[in-house]
């Protein structure tokens, strides 16, 4: 079984989970005889803190936050955190960044946190700190820890060759969104269909689901934490792309083309009113920069005809869908316009509940229960399959359809799966085919045929059960 680590504060309804990966490489680094530069970057909110908070709780930590301050005034606060953390007189303040950088090696560990931002504030103090790594820090054994929500930023500081910082890392942990069966421990006491409609309006972002309460329900905590334009999830989206691009809206025009459904890029630049020679620019940024939207290629194919863009978030996908349309409504308190009933949601949970299929078939494949070597989406003209699965070595090939809807799936739905995979040009006439059915409320058959898998949310809660998270420790 595959140990997740929590944890939780019951005070503030704070969890930290399935982060033990990336804590076993802190502790690992912080716990070595050499000098450690360890480089932790990803999207804001997304726990970087908490984790480096954690990793370095027990020793004697300076942590410094870089807010967008002017040198002289961030000197001055980072001097007197450092003269506190040495113990030193209070008024010890350094002369210029170079001579505080050289107290480091004194200390158990240093979090330099929103890095990026010293960048943007004055690159040579970067640089000032590169030139003393190489000819001071790296040859103690300084344990500098750098973090950073600029995710294209942080690249272009530390992993981009011409980088000032390039090579200087000797860890690189890039934080991302947790995973359903992992999110699923944020609500302990709802049952299966409750957790798929957390995970399908907040995502793997911990510190969204701290907005909001269990024993409230769905539909009352999207309307309390979303739709109320009092709440910081109202605006948190736009806020990020406010942060993190100079121009926000041409960003904003493309995220909400693809929330309504277009996504090719034709469809994109035409709802979005961008140029089309300028919009690879835009999503280059999307994907590279802010990891908000990924292109997919139907499996086996090759080529921008069989190519597709999504959100990658759950909470941008919501987001673009029901606040940034309806924004006037909201802000007048016409919720009910918006969001009037829960069956409203289907269409935007359905489409996450073929995500979290996917993960259940990983861990299905994970335990010998099917074997594949590749897994996507795949369409030809007006046929498409929700995923199908390949196993290069058996030729063998899955084909998985996921119905999120209130009955129970009849054999109708089996037979048109299989005419679809008649269509499917790997290895056709060669190979052996599987059909994998999920469906939320089970089954209007039970079926004996080999070939043919049926999966209930039943079954797949038993399979994220064995995944189910342990609590840790408390901060």
């Amino acid at each position: 079984m595959n140990i997740v680590i929590i944890i939780i504060v019951m005070m503030n309804k704070f969890m930290f989970i399935n982060r033990e990966k990336e804590l076993s490489t802190l502790r690992d680094a912080l716990g070595s005889n050499k000098a450690e530069l360890i480089l932790i970057y990803g999207r804001r909110r997304i726990g970087k803190t908490t984790l480096v908070l954690y990793a370095t709780r027990k020793l004697n930590a300076a942590y410094l936050y870089v807010d967008y301050a002017n040198p002289t005034v961030l000197l001055r606060s980072f001097s007197k955190i450092l003269a506190k953390t040495l113990k030193l007189p209070s008024g010890v303040i350094a002369e210029d960044f170079e001579s505080l950088f050289k107290l480091f090696p004194h200390i158990d560990a240093v979090v330099l946190d929103e890095f990026q931002r010293l960048y943007e504030i004055n690159p040579s103090i970067v640089t000032a700190l590169q030139k003393l790594w190489d000819l001071e820090l790296s040859r103690a054994r300084t344990k500098l820890i750098i973090v950073g929500s600029s995710i294209g930023l942080m690249e272009r500081i530390g992993l981009s060759p011409a980088a000032p910082l390039f090579g200087r890392a000797t860890r690189v942990i890039r934080l991302a969104e947790l995973d359903y069966r992992s999110t699923r421990a944020f609500y302990p006491n709802s049952g299966e269909e409750d957790r798929i409609g957390y995970y399908a309006i907040l995502g793997g972002v911990p510190a969204y689901h701290r907005f909001f309460e269990e024993k409230l329900g769905l539909f009352e905590n999207i309307h309390r934490s979303i739709l109320n334009p009092t709440s910081p999830l109202y605006s948190e989206a736009e806020r990020l792309l406010t942060e993190e691009t100079r121009n926000p809206t041409p960003y904003m025009s493309i995220l909400a083309a693809i929330s309504q459904g277009k996504t090719t890029y034709t469809e994109i630049a035409d709802y979005a009113g961008i140029e089309r020679t300028a919009l690879t620019r835009y999503l280059q940024t999307l994907r590279n920069n802010l990891r908000l939207v990924e292109s997919i290629q139907a499996l086996g194919t090759t080529g921008r005809r069989y190519r597709r863009y999504k959100i990658t978030s759950n909470y941008f996908r919501f987001w673009f869908r029901y606040v940034y349309p309806y924004r006037s409504l909201l802000e007048t308190g016409q919720v009910d316009k918006v969001l009037g009933s829960p069956r409203e949601l289907e269409p935007h949970i359905a489409r996450v509940f073929e995500e979290i299929c996917r993960e259940h078939l990983h861990l299905l494949n994970r335990e010998g229960r099917v074997s594949f070597t590749q897994i996507g989406r795949w369409w030809h003209k007006d046929i498409e399959v929700d995923w199908i699965a390949v196993d290069e070595r058996t030729s063998t090939a899955y084909y998985v359809e996921c119905k999120w809807v209130n009955k129970p799936v009849s054999r109708d739905v089996l037979n048109k799966l299989i005419g679809k995979s008649q269509y499917f040009p790997w290895r056709k006439g060669g190979r052996k085919d599987i059909y994998i059915l999920y469906s939320r409320k089970g089954f209007t058959w039970e079926e004996t045929d080999p070939t043919v898998i049926q999966i209930s949310l039943e079954d797949m809660e038993k399979t994220f059960d064995k995944y189910w998270p342990q609590i840790l420790a408390s901060l």
